[in-house]
């Protein structure tokens, strides 16, 4: 590998170089390739390195997971109201007494899930699990408010504060949207929570351009109306819920599993390029508010709300 700085070029092997310095080396590179518009590949950003993963990590590799049923969506909500309680918290940093978000207990949480959850949801869960049996997915339990960008910078800033790296957002490119738009909730309806059931892989068939994405989306939702592009609150709850289940989030998987094109959300123009909000938390552990080009084709995930 080639570095160059103020015009001389150092040679550095990186088979050589300590664990550390790989990672840290994949997040400027990341950064910087953000800066100029362009999206790495999966394995960007952060690079696989043996040994980095922690010993407490959850291993989802060896074996397939438990068909998901109402009973284990119900075992689920301890670390679905976790995760709720911490993006809540968060939020909360800083606010005036007077404005405090009030959460909802664990019984109301249990309550709501019971409304929320239908038949027809857990038909789409296990046909999806049918078509691939190693597909989990995640209850969770977003906060039914509305966040806006400096509030979700603020929540996914306080993930990163147990995160290997500091937390990275694009605020020139966030800025640009509404609560609305970044949050996804409609706190009119008067619940407390706005539930999802988020798989830990993309969505079969669903990889393409932005505007791609739209209609096969559309042709999706025609089928399973419950069906929802998790928004940026979604996903940085999505992260708490599964920190709250034992996940580390800082492993060669981590990216795969993390990762959101908010495709619904209208392109942006910054500098040259026209493109659309993306969420993920890298494989060195960097929680990353970014960027993704709306002509370049990738993967997306689909959630059931």
């Amino acid at each position: 590998m080639d570095l160059k700085g103020n015009g001389v070029v150092v040679q550095v092997e990186a088979v050589q170089q300590s664990d550390e310095w790989l990672l840290g080396a994949a997040q400027e590179i990341a950064k910087a390739a953000e800066a100029r518009g362009l999206e790495l590949p999966a394995f960007a950003g952060a690079v696989a390195v043996e040994g980095a993963t922690d010993e407490n990590e959850v291993d989802t590799t060896t074996e397939a997971p438990t068909p998901t049923t109402k009973e284990v969506l119900v075992g689920l909500l301890d670390t679905t109201s976790r995760g709720y309680n911490a993006v809540l918290d968060s939020l909360n940093q800083g606010r005036r007494k007077k404005d405090v978000l009030v959460g909802a207990s664990d019984e109301k949480l249990a309550e709501e899930f019971e409304a929320w959850f239908t038949e027809d949801k857990l038909a789409y869960v296990t046909a999806a699990q049918e078509a691939d049996p190693n597909i989990r997915f995640t209850l969770v339990a977003t906060p039914n408010v509305l966040a806006n960008s400096k509030d979700i910078t603020k929540a996914t800033k306080a993930f990163g504060e147990n995160q290997p790296y500091s937390t990275y957002v694009w605020d020139e490119l966030y800025g640009k949207y509404s609560a609305e738009q970044l949050s996804g909730t409609d706190p009119s309806n008067g619940k407390p929570v706005a539930f999802s059931l988020i798989p830990g892989a993309y969505t079969p068939e669903m990889d393409g351009t932005v505007v791609e994405q739209r209609a096969k989306f559309a042709k999706l939702q025609a089928d399973n109306p419950d069906l929802k592009v998790p928004s940026v609150l979604d996903a940085v709850t999505y992260w708490q819920t599964l920190r709250a289940q034992g996940y580390q989030l800082r492993d060669n998987f981590t990216f795969d599993r993390t990762y959101i094109r908010h495709f619904d959300l209208p392109e942006q123009r910054v500098g040259r390029w026209s493109g659309v909000p993306r969420s993920c938390v890298d494989c060195g552990g960097e929680p990353r508010l970014g960027y993704s080009r709306a002509g370049h084709q990738y993967g997306a995930r689909v959630a059931v709300g």
